[in-house]
């Protein structure tokens, strides 16, 4: 059979299977997107947690129980969770995130410091909105 008669691969792919390519482009155009998000958001945090870890004196483990359990209860994304704690930590927080961190100061206490405290802070308790500070 021709070249030109099998599957239009003479003259190019045939307009069903170049719409079909262009398909698949896209959709994995969108996969690479999120995938990068994804790493992205887990960077962030794999970071919030070692800084909560850090704060507050626990494991990683507890530490990311405690981003689940705000989330839960602020029905704020851990993710958005993590941007904020990170921002707190290097300073870089600004107005919109402001207004998250106050949302998230009864279930974190001690998150946004004027200056570096001897000790850490201790782990807010399950269900609990203690905001008692060990630092003194």
């Amino acid at each position: 059979m021709p070249a030109a008669q099998s599957n239009g691969s003479a003259a190019g792919p045939t307009p069903a299977v170049a719409t079909q390519l262009e398909s698949q482009v896209t959709r994995l155009e969108r996969e690479i997107v999120s995938l990068q998000e994804a790493v992205r958001s887990r960077t962030l945090i794999g970071t919030a947690i070692g800084i909560l870890a850090e704060r507050y004196g626990c494991t990683t483990a507890q530490a990311w129980a405690l981003i689940g359990r705000v989330s839960s209860h602020t029905n704020v994304k851990a993710r958005d969770i993590a941007r904020v704690v990170v921002a707190a930590a290097d300073g870089s927080h600004d107005a919109g995130d402001r207004v998250l961190l106050d949302t998230l100061a009864p279930h974190l206490p001690g998150l946004v410091r004027t200056g570096r405290a001897a000790g850490p802070t201790r782990v807010p308790a399950a269900g609990s909105s203690d905001t008692e500070d060990t630092t003194a």
